[in-house]
């Protein structure tokens, strides 16, 4: 396991960001005109974190898996798909890249969808520097599901999502 995703570190990467987004709200209401980065670069000082280039403590594997616990795994269990039987057409939704999907589950967006949801329920999931990779396996199996998507790609993929889970007039 990965030093990022380890479960005390992923604690942390929670707390690092409440603490960021309490600040931000007091520092809005202080200074509304002051820049975000401005903010940014005075939160990671104070963290005692120096500045580098392409590095967030915001953005972190724990922000992303509240993320995708509000996108995928929340709408997954609390609603249902207008239209299940979708065929999951990837150029459309994001693309998610398909590389491992078995045989025996049809390709629509139902079995996606609840994949997904298990590949986060059973902590299968990894981060890679602008990628999350979904798996998933059966019970005493090997994995058979395996989906890779950019962070742009989530995100256009989360909207998407959101159209077939709830009735959102654009």
């Amino acid at each position: 396991m990965k030093s990022n995703i380890a479960v005390i570190s992923l604690v942390a990467q929670g707390h690092v960001l409440s603490k960021f987004l309490s600040e931000f709200v007091q520092q809005l209401n202080k200074f509304p005109d002051q820049p975000l980065i401005d903010f940014y670069l005075s939160f990671e000082k104070h963290l005692g974190i120096p500045h580098k280039e392409g590095y967030n403590v915001v953005l972190t594997p724990g922000a992303l898996l509240g993320i995708l616990y509000l996108v995928i795994l929340l709408p997954q269990q609390k609603s249902r798909l207008r239209n299940p039987s979708l065929v999951f057409d990837g150029e459309e939704w994001g693309p998610p890249v398909v590389e491992l999907w078995n045989t025996r589950d049809p390709r629509n967006l139902d079995v996606l969808i609840r994949r997904l949801r298990n590949s986060l329920a059973h902590s299968r999931i990894q981060f890679e520097p602008g990628h999350v990779i979904f798996e998933d396996r059966p019970r005493h199996g090997d994995v058979d599901f395996r989906v890779r998507m950019s962070l742009d790609s989530l995100s256009r993929f989360s909207s998407r999502l959101a159209y077939e889970f709830f009735d959102i007039n654009t």
